[in-house]
């Protein structure tokens, strides 16, 4: 099931999140220190601001994606995807595209069309799953992120289009 997530979700997804940056520490913008220190409120109103959708197997959730629409007139057609994340054990299940389908819809019906994200050069799993679904690498933002040991990591800037 997917649904826009709500201040009840604020356990699950602090946890999940969490997990995932453990897992995966090049392909979130966050760190785990920064994870650990985020403002509980503030979370919670981004949960409810119904930018936020939660991909749940039951009550569980295992997976989520963040959608921010641009705030400016003439960039009110745009919106930017992330933090996109599903957990290992449900990739190839159908969950992160019914995911990213939410997100199409629900970007569509307020107008948005064009989706634009980043993602991690190193990431060829989630890399190629966008390319499937419409997106298009439009450039790299070189040393995008500066590890922990010091190492550059380059992000791929892709955007897609929903109205054709």
């Amino acid at each position: 099931m997917i649904r826009a997530t709500t201040e009840a979700d604020t356990e699950a997804f602090v946890d999940l999140q969490r997990d995932g940056i453990a897992q995966f520490p090049d392909a979130f913008a966050l760190t785990a220190e920064e994870a650990r220190a985020t403002d509980l409120e503030q979370l919670t109103e981004w949960l409810n601001s119904g930018e936020t959708y939660g991909a749940f197997d039951g009550e569980r959730m295992i997976g989520f994606a963040g959608v921010s629409r641009l705030p400016l007139a003439m960039a009110r057609h745009r919106a930017t995807i992330g933090p996109f994340y599903v957990m290992p054990e449900h990739h190839g299940t159908g969950m992160a595209q019914a995911l990213l389908d939410r997100v199409f819809a629900d970007c569509t019906a307020l107008g948005v069309l064009q989706l634009e994200l980043w993602v991690w050069q190193g990431n060829a799993r989630a890399r190629a799953f966008f390319r499937r679904n419409g997106f298009v690498q439009r450039g790299t933002i070189p040393r995008a992120g500066i590890m922990e040991d010091g190492k550059g990591r380059d992000d791929l800037f892709m955007i897609t289009a929903l109205d054709g």
